[in-house]
């Protein structure tokens, strides 16, 4: 089971439907079962999944983005090519780059 499935569980658990004179209702295992009433949800949830980690994969573009970022944080720090290796560095290249990020989904 994938990820995105697991969590279409745990939001949208099995949920029996049973047949009654007024129409199809939720209810437990006993009655006249005819299918999980939650199943179409859990779908939906997958799909909407999987197409939220497409729009967030990053592309070629974006590494290019986040290497130029890199760049003129050490130009500004003091720090010489990639012989780094300093989080305080990394963490302003991650914020400068969300920064653009967002910039660039608004034009």
């Amino acid at each position: 089971m994938s990820k995105a499935e697991e969590r279409a569980f745990e939001v949208y658990p099995k949920m029996s439907r049973i047949t009654e004179p007024h129409g199809i209702i939720p209810a437990d295992y006993k009655s006249h079962y005819i299918g999980d009433a939650n199943e179409e949800k859990r779908i939906g949830f997958v799909e909407g999944y999987r197409q939220a980690e497409k729009d967030l994969e990053l592309t070629w573009e974006d590494v290019s983005k986040i290497i130029s970022i890199d760049q003129q944080v050490c130009g500004t720090m003091g720090i010489s090519d990639y012989t780094h290796n300093h989080q305080q560095a990394m963490e302003e290249v991650l914020k400068r780059f969300k920064e653009r990020k967002v910039i660039c989904q608004h034009t």
